[in-house]
């Protein structure tokens, strides 16, 4: 039984999104659903790491679309889904996987399916409604919109990361409930786990500088909490050159001059736990759109398994951040800077309450083993529709 896991954007394995494709793969392989990936053929893919997983890289209308102006990737679309097609029927596929937030390699994937007679599962990790905060043009995004409909519409079965995204989703397409799967992040507990390391940093913020991440107020923060705590040491592992506004490129600079706010640039998963290893307590930021209200980051579950507390700072209101926050008892989510300050130097200042939360954190963390909850998702609803196809 052969899967085809056609998935955006797979190397480097640097951010969440590559990180739940190999996990899907690795899930495939060890469910023995033999899986053949597919990336498209961009210019940030190394021969290197391709290599290592035995993935197919090919031209599709990503690979275009990074060199090309609109209307010609598209008018190329015929010839990638040719091109993906044939990768299918060469490997015998009897079902394909594949994952936004991108929309033209799930369409590609959809028209393979369809021309093969397999069931075609969608993977959303933001919904449209969420990527179009970030992204110019009305008519772009309509038609963006558009386009995921008709693809969750046409999926055999669409998995979200949060009930609240599978809400959005079914409500946003018009497709009742038992159409749309939670399937959560979650974190590889082989990799990620506590450890007794010294610690040289206070808080860790995993992520780029995005306006989803609302880094201005999460800078607001930290030098509020400067204050309480003179020696307090901040790493930003994934900060890349962001729009910050004038306020918050002052706090920046001050915090970095002051040796308070360590930037690094983004580095593969693998090299993440180690760095976690060194801090005491993980960071999540919000913005205020409500529309970011259904999201949990993959880093949220890492933090947890690593045995870091979770120091947030979001919106007022419920959110899915706040919800396992306030549920699961694994920190603190702030509405304010001064209120995450106050919070975070409580933390900081009795190490009995933080090896308490540290505890916790861990204990819950394995209610999200990312390699069970992926293969639970390939069991309960890849492998049924293959079985239909045997007769077993």
């Amino acid at each position: 039984m052969t899967v085809l896991i056609a998935w955006p954007d797979l190397f480097p394995v640097t951010h969440a999104g590559s990180v739940r494709g190999m996990a899907f793969t690795k899930a495939a392989t060890e469910l023995g659903l033999s899986p053949i990936i597919v990336t498209p053929k961009v210019s940030s893919s190394t021969s290197e790491t391709t290599e290592r997983t035995d993935a197919i890289t090919i031209p599709l209308y990503d690979s275009y679309a990074e060199r090309l102006p609109p209307p010609f990737p598209v008018l190329l679309l015929p010839f990638t889904i040719a091109r993906l097609r044939t990768v299918a029927v060469k490997g015998r596929v009897r079902a394909i996987v594949s994952s936004t937030p991108g929309l033209f390699l799930p369409l590609e994937s959809l028209f393979v399916a369809k021309l093969c007679g397999a069931p075609f599962f969608l993977d959303v990790r933001d919904s449209w409604a969420l990527e179009e905060k970030s992204h110019t043009g009305a008519l772009r995004n309509r038609i963006k919109l558009w386009l995921e409909g008709i693809l969750c519409r046409r999926a055999s079965k669409i998995w979200t990361v949060t009930e609240s995204l599978a809400e959005l989703i079914a409500e946003s397409h018009g497709l009742s409930s038992e159409r749309v799967q939670v399937v959560p992040n979650g974190a590889d507990l082989s990799v990620f786990h506590p450890s007794d390391n010294e610690k040289k940093y206070d808080l860790i913020f995993l992520g780029a500088p995005s306006s989803y991440e609302d880094p201005g107020r999460a800078l607001e923060a930290f030098l509020g909490l400067s204050s309480a705590r003179p020696a307090l040491r901040v790493l930003w592992l994934g900060w890349e050159r962001g729009v910050l506004d004038d306020s918050a490129i002052r706090i920046l600079e001050h915090l970095v001059s002051s040796g308070i706010l360590e930037l690094r640039s983004r580095v593969l998963n693998s090299e993440v736990p180690s760095l976690l290893a060194q801090a005491r307590v993980g960071v999540v930021s919000l913005c205020g759109e409500d529309v970011y209200r259904t999201a949990i980051g993959a880093k949220v579950y890492e933090y947890l398994a690593s045995g870091l507390p979770l120091a947030c700072l979001g919106p007022p209101g419920a959110s899915e951040v706040r919800r396992l926050v306030d549920s699961c008892g694994v920190g603190f989510y702030a509405t304010s800077p001064e209120r995450f300050a106050l919070l975070a130097a409580e933390i900081l200042a009795k190490p009995e309450k933080l090896e308490g939360l540290r505890k916790r954190c861990v204990d819950v963390s394995k209610r999200f083993d990312r390699r069970e909850i992926c293969q639970q998702a390939l069991q309960d609803f890849v492998v049924p529709y293959l079985k239909q196809g045997t007769g077993a």
